[in-house]
C-alpha cells in the first residue's frame, strides 16, 4: 500500500484496506491500526474475533461511525443568529453570510479545518509584517526559558537561548 493517510483520523499512515457494502454500494476505506482497533476491526485479545465477524455480517455498518442523514439533520439546526445562514448552506455554497457566522460555526469549522489541513491553526508563510508578530510569543517564551536556565545555573542552556533570542531579534530588525 502506498503512503495513504487514514481516511478516518487523517493523521496516521493507513495500514489496511477495509471493504464493506452499504446500501448496496461497496465502500472501500484505508485506515490506520488505531482507528481499526477503535472501530473493533482488529482483535485486541483472544476471543474478540467474534466482534470482527459481527462487523462483517452487518453490511449496513457505517465505518465512520456516523449516519450521514442524521449528521445533515444535526447541521440543519445550526443557524447564524445574525444572517440566518445554516451550516448546510455554508457547506453547499462555501461562503459565510456575515462575520457572526465564524462564531456560530466555530466548533464545526475547527473539525472541518482539522480534517482538511490536519490543523485548525495556520502553519506556513505569512506576509512580512505578520512574521514579526507571529514570532513575538516565541521570543517571549525563549526569554522566559533563558531566565529559568540562569536561575537553575544551567549556563550552557542559557547560552543557547541567548543565541536563539539574538538571532530572532536580528531577523526581525532586518525585515
Amino acid at each position: 500500500m502506498s503512503e495513504k493517510r487514514c481516511q478516518i483520523c487523517e493523521m496516521h499512515k493507513a495500514t489496511m484496506k477495509v471493504k464493506a457494502t452499504k446500501n448496496g454500494e461497496e465502500v472501500e476505506l484505508h485506515i490506520c491500526n488505531d482507528c481499526a482497533r477503535f472501530k473493533g476491526l482488529v482483535a485486541d485479545k483472544k476471543g474478540s474475533e467474534s466482534e470482527l465477524a459481527d462487523f462483517f455480517k452487518n453490511a449496513s455498518v457505517n465505518i465512520l461511525g456516523t449516519d450521514p442523514e442524521s449528521e445533515a439533520k444535526k447541521f440543519d439546526d445550526l443557524e447564524c443568529s445574525n444572517c440566518g445562514l445554516t451550516f448546510n448552506d455554508f457547506q453547499r455554497e462555501g461562503l459565510f453570510g456575515c462575520s457572526t457566522c465564524y462564531e456560530t460555526f466555530q466548533d464545526e469549522l475547527d473539525i472541518l479545518l482539522k480534517r482538511i489541513h490536519g490543523s485548525s491553526r495556520h502553519i506556513g508563510s505569512r506576509p512580512r509584517p505578520l512574521r514579526v508578530i507571529a514570532n513575538q510569543p516565541d521570543l517571549a517564551a525563549l526569554k522566559q526559558e533563558l531566565h529559568t536556565a540562569i536561575r537553575q545555573e544551567n549556563f550552557e542552556r542559557a547560552a543557547d537561548f541567548r543565541d536563539l533570542i539574538r538571532d530572532l531579534e536580528r531577523e526581525q530588525n532586518n525585515e
